[in-house]
């Protein structure tokens, strides 16, 4: 596979919860067809990066879901 794809398909398996049930699942192709709209010489470098960033930023929905139970829970925030 090229890094073109690969990065197309890690990309979307990292949102692939994003809107769950509101909108399609994101695809690579999806992704893909989103990307086109920059010119072609930066499309990869802009992949790279923002692979990069969302794999450190995205949170799925299980995880804020997660985090939000346990800070309600939390005795010591006197909520």
């Amino acid at each position: 596979m090229s890094e073109r794809n690969d990065l197309l398909g890690s990309i979307a398996n990292t949102i692939k919860d994003y809107r769950a049930g509101e909108i399609d699942e994101p695809t690579r192709e999806h992704v893909d067809r989103w990307m086109k709209q920059f010119a072609e010489d930066v499309q990869i470098p802009l992949l790279r990066e923002l692979d990069h960033v969302l794999k450190s930023t995205y949170r799925t929905k299980k995880y804020v879901s997660s985090f939000l139970e346990k800070l309600v829970k939390n005795k010591d925030l006197g909520l």
